[in-house]
């Protein structure tokens, strides 16, 4: 890098001029490690420094973001890879999925099964095939852990009759794990690490060894905010800068 140009980001001379008055911006996300670019950015001030003013809000129904995307009822929107955003393209719904938000990179398998403590100490659950007759949950119907699903079951010689999914949000879900309420689930990070860390559950299969290098998730602009070009190229700049912070420091362990 040139002389004096931070590693974190562009030079302060290389960012456009912030946008005044400040432009609101709301964004929805689903509480996911993958949600970073907009916390970092969030917490370091790079969305402020472009005149953009983000209001941010935890919605734990991918589909459900999707449609206030596509509705502009939110500006961003942060959510797996699925149906929503084609369906709404071919309905001439001008939506667009603008930058990554989560693969599934080998090592860094954010979103995997988890099995209930007890159910792995006791040896009820050994392998895929032990899924069988399980209540598993997951975020919604027809998100883009579907494809990660079928692949497990069609390792254990499994279908979907065969296991019982019932859907809720992230957080929610370690809760009914701990109550013994369900046996499984697909959880993300950082609650799958804060389960395994209280000894509610363990990690039985990772997302990245399920479906190596999987887009799991994308980042997507209303059709309003796409079409205001000024503020949309800035959000993309600090989203940017703030996934260089991620990126150096798990990848690279700097700072």
């Amino acid at each position: 890098a040139p002389a004096g140009a931070s590693s974190t980001g562009p030079a302060a001379g290389a960012l456009p001029a912030p946008l005044s008055p400040p432009v609101p911006v709301r964004v929805g996300v689903l509480a996911s490690i993958s949600d970073s670019g907009i916390y970092i950015g969030l917490e370091r001030g790079y969305y402020r420094e472009l005149g953009l003013e983000l209001q941010v809000e935890t919605i734990p129904e991918p589909n459900t973001i999707g449609a206030m995307v596509n509705t502009n009822q939110l500006e961003v929107g942060g959510y797996g890879v699925n149906a929503n955003p084609f369906l709404a393209a071919a309905r001439g719904i001008g939506v667009k999925m603008v930058a990554d938000k989560g693969q599934q990179r080998p090592g860094y398998g954010f979103f995997s099964l988890i099995v209930r403590q007890d159910l792995l100490d006791s040896g009820e659950i050994r392998s895929f095939a032990d899924l069988r007759g399980r209540t598993i949950t997951k975020l919604g119907p027809c998100d883009s852990q579907d494809p990660q699903i079928q692949r497990a079951l069609e390792r254990g010689g499994l279908t979907r009759d065969d296991i019982q999914l019932t859907y809720m949000g992230f957080p929610d879900m370690n809760v009914a794990l701990a109550n013994r309420a369900v046996d499984a689930s697909w959880q993300v990070e950082p609650l799958m690490t804060l389960a395994i860390e209280r000894g509610i559950a363990r990690k039985f299969a990772g997302g990245d060894e399920l479906y190596p290098n999987q887009q799991l998730a994308a980042l997507y602009y209303s059709p309003a905010f796409a079409s205001r070009t000024d503020a949309a190229q800035r959000f993309m700049v600090a989203y940017v800068r703030a996934l260089r912070d991620y990126n150096d420091a798990f990848g690279k362990g700097i700072g």
